[in-house]
């Protein structure tokens, strides 16, 4: 799967049961040392002062993503940051 196919995405959070949003314009985050994804890093909502404009992006710790399916992310908010 290439990056480009996460676009669709939307994630839930399995611990609450809420839709934390979409991957959109999300990005990867890897362990330079290692070469293994860190996290994801998701754009917040986007504001009305600009349409490159976000709020706050979330990053979604590796470890906290427990299933990737044909167009959802299913996370365990346990570490999650906002």
């Amino acid at each position: 799967m290439r990056l480009s196919e996460f676009n669709i995405f939307e994630i839930v959070d399995i611990s609450t049961g809420t839709r934390q949003g979409g991957f959109g314009e999300g990005d990867l985050l890897f362990e330079e040392q290692e070469g293994k994804i860190k996290a994801l890093l998701v754009p917040g909502n986007r504001t009305r002062a600009g349409f490159f404009s976000y709020n706050e992006s979330m990053q979604i710790p590796w470890e906290n993503i427990r299933k990737i399916g044909q167009d959802l992310i299913i996370v365990e908010s346990g570490q999650t940051l906002y």
